[in-house]
């Protein structure tokens, strides 16, 4: 139990840097960058957006932690979904700080295709997450009227943006901990090949875990010396550091399952197709760069940094879910209940802001998250259709009790 609790904290200590990072990022975007350049530029239909989005994601030397808060700001300020979606695929896969360490392990060849990879999945990623693109716009959010930058900072970098991460962030750590518990990465030693099966394991090994694209690059060499082909090392090195649990949930929750669905896909189907063309047409220039030590006092300080911003969402959490175990022990089991169909809710701020509506109308709700909807009954369901409707939603009665 120790033992994996040391691993939890070092997995959350090795990802607070770049989150840290990511939140100071996204704050001076929501002070820097007004919605008019953003709706300017990463809103609308066709492939603009969505190039802009990726190229401007490509350089920057951020991780698949990192790009969350930033990405997620952007969407906050009016980006649309497909162009966050171009954002968080293609960033995580490369960046300026990695570009001359795979060039210097590797070489040119592999490097440019592995950009290629990344400008290519980010377009079909944002094209994939669909045209609903409805921007999340929080209206708590402080603005230049009513508040400072100062404290617009604040509010992005120490509240917003962390109460839609803490929770599936944590919960994300506690599985790649669990993973890196019981998986070795030493076992991948013994698969050989550039068949099918073997970028199965790979991505099995590598999507679920933290790697960021630099780091990621003394472990790619490693599986090659230990018998991967150059395509396999290429599926990992675009795979690994663009996904893990963290990220995956924390997209699943604030853009939805149809844009995690776009991201995921096209990560996996893009990179293997990118591996098996470069394991039939290019022989990388293999050479051997540095292994550095990490060890230092750093990470450990920006994670008791990043627990101290989490625990206001903990305490959140922990009060959400007392108090719905309180409500669900009153609701009698011989209570009419009626169930919904819910659309156009596309992340947790969408859900919020219905929740907040019904208790506002008085309606008790069971459970209520993007798709659906249970609250106790009798009532009229026009009065429900119209609450939602106010709001920018739908809802459609499916069944009741």
């Amino acid at each position: 139990m120790i033992t994996f609790l040391i691993l939890c904290w070092s997995v959350f200590a090795e990802m607070a840097p770049w989150l840290l990072l990511g939140f100071v990022a996204a704050g001076l975007i929501g002070i820097t960058v007004s919605k008019q350049v953003v709706a300017r530029n990463l809103t609308g239909t066709g492939f603009l957006p969505l190039i802009k989005a990726t190229l401007f994601g490509v350089p920057l030397p951020l991780c698949s932690c990192s790009v969350i808060p930033t990405g997620i700001g952007f969407h906050k300020h009016g980006a649309h979904t497909g162009p966050t979606v171009s954002f968080l695929t293609a960033t995580p896969q490369t960046g300026i700080d990695s570009l001359f360490v795979t060039a210097s392990a590797f070489g040119w060849p592999f490097t440019l295709l592995k950009v290629a990879t990344a400008i290519i999945s980010g377009l079909i990623g944002g094209a994939l997450a669909g045209a609903d693109n409805k921007a999340t716009d929080d209206e708590n959010t402080p603005t230049e009227t009513t508040s400072n930058r100062w404290n617009t900072f604040c509010y992005l970098s120490l509240k917003d943006l962390p109460g839609a991460i803490a929770i599936p962030f944590t919960i994300g750590v506690l599985i790649n901990a669990l993973l890196g518990f019981y998986v070795d990465a030493g076992s991948l030693g013994a698969i050989t090949g550039n068949g099918p099966l073997v970028y199965a394991a790979v991505l099995l090994f590598s999507i679920p875990l933290y790697v960021c694209s630099t780091a990621s690059i003394p472990l790619a060499m490693a599986l090659m010396d230990q018998g991967l082909e150059a395509g396999v090392v290429l599926v990992f090195l675009l795979a690994g550091p663009a996904t893990n649990f963290a990220t995956m949930l924390i997209i699943g929750k604030t853009l939805g399952i149809r844009a995690l669905s776009a991201y995921l896909g096209t990560i996996i189907t893009v990179s293997v197709l990118a591996g098996y063309f470069l394991g039939s047409m290019i022989a990388p220039q293999a050479s051997h760069i540095q292994h550095h030590n990490h060890e230092s006092l750093f990470p450990h300080i920006a994670g008791i940094i990043l627990l101290l911003i989490f625990i206001p969402s903990y305490s959140a959490a922990c009060i959400r879910f007392l108090s719905r175990f309180k409500k669900s022990k009153q609701i009698s089991t011989n209570t009419p209940r009626q169930h919904y169909a819910l659309s156009g809710l596309s992340c947790h701020n969408c859900v919020n802001k219905a929740r907040t509506t019904l208790q506002k109308a008085g309606i008790t709700i069971i459970a209520i998250d993007a798709e659906s909807l249970e609250i106790t009954g009798p009532q009229d369901h026009a009065v429900i259709t119209a609450l939602f409707t106010s709001i920018g939603f739908s809802a459609e009665l499916t069944t009741q009790d």
